[in-house]
């Protein structure tokens, strides 16, 4: 008899597993048309106040119900997980989601994520580059900048500046607004990285009493502090002297040009070239490219009516090429000289 009652129980165990797990296996859960995506700028500062919207996801076209889906939004990296609106809140109630950039150099993952009874959760996530670019300590650190510093009266922008040559020499990339392009379309970084500018807009970009570089003194710069060095031709590329140039800092701690065993970044010059790359113009798109990789920068030479010369420093090699380029194809970073006042 017991036996019998064990028997008869195991068996009603095994038929409710059973029936479980067949629910279970034909629980479905929907999809939303479309997901939350949104977007952020590459690089944000410390302390700017992001706002963001994200785009509307609507229910499945089998679903009667027509209640608005939730929206809840996670930074990781800074423990934040914000439910902004709960499923039929009125339309009123609002997706959108605003945070304060935190004083900690780090990347950012920021995620929304729509959700509903029934749902399977949609989600878009953006990552963030957070930046420090006040006088103070900055995302850029480890530069031997020289001391010597002008302000662009357009802009009051100063500018660390070198005299070698009988020039004076901007140490830093220009970073007037008036026109050029944006590293990856972000403004922010301007101020660290400066802007980028074709041929025709450099000409005119460089502040009053500072111009483009002829080829001459960029060989006279280089020969400066790399006296070796013995070119043909001022337009040749200079087989020496790139590692003096070259800036051995970083960027948020990490290293801005990658080691080579033949070439040593030291900056002994104070110049401090970064390895950008360079903005290629075509129509409305700008695609940004050798980023670094090389750092470029115009000269004022001209070779015909539609190219003129640039000089460029790779990553691999401790020489200063001398290219031409397109002027209203490409755009690069500038560094403007002047006549030395004493001369």
């Amino acid at each position: 008899m017991k036996l019998k009652t064990v028997l008869l129980l195991s068996a009603a165990i095994l038929l409710v597993a059973a029936s479980c797990k067949k629910k279970e296996e034909e629980t479905t859960y929907l999809s939303f048309v479309g997901s939350p995506e949104f977007t952020l700028p590459p690089f944000v500062e410390v302390g700017q106040t992001i706002s963001i919207t994200p785009k509307a996801v609507t229910r499945a076209s089998t679903d009667t119900e027509t209640s608005e889906p939730g929206c809840y939004w996670t930074i990781s990296q800074l423990a934040i997980r914000d439910t902004v609106r709960r499923e039929g809140d009125p339309a009123s109630q609002s997706c959108s989601f605003s945070f304060e950039v935190p004083d900690s150099l780090q990347t950012l993952t920021v995620l929304c994520s729509r959700f509903a009874d029934g749902y399977t959760n949609s989600s878009h996530s953006v990552n963030t580059i957070v930046v420090r670019t006040g006088n103070g300590y900055s995302s850029l650190q480890g530069f031997n900048y020289p001391e010597q510093r002008f302000t662009d009266t357009r802009d009051f922008r100063s500018y660390h500046y070198l005299t070698a040559a009988g020039m004076d020499w901007m140490a830093e990339n220009l970073a007037y607004e008036g026109c050029g392009y944006s590293y990856f379309k972000c403004a922010v970084m301007d101020k660290l990285f400066g802007r980028f500018y074709t041929w025709n807009e450099a000409k005119s970009a460089c502040p009053e009493g500072w111009r483009l570089p002829t080829n001459e003194e960029i060989l006279a710069l280089t020969k400066a502090f790399t006296p070796e060095i013995a070119p043909a031709s001022a337009k040749e590329t200079f087989k020496n002297g790139a590692g003096r140039l070259m800036a051995n800092g970083y960027f948020n701690a990490s290293r801005l040009w990658e080691f080579w065993p033949d070439v040593t970044p030291v900056n002994t010059s104070g110049f401090s070239l970064l390895p950008l790359g360079y903005i290629s113009i075509q129509g409305e798109e700008n695609n940004h490219l050798d980023v670094m990789k090389y750092a470029m920068f115009w000269t004022g030479d001209e070779l015909d009516g539609d190219q003129a010369y640039f000089r460029s420093v790779y990553m691999k090699y401790d020489s200063i090429s001398c290219e031409t380029g397109y002027k209203d194809y490409m755009a690069l970073n500038t560094r403007c000289v002047r006549e030395h006042p004493a001369n």
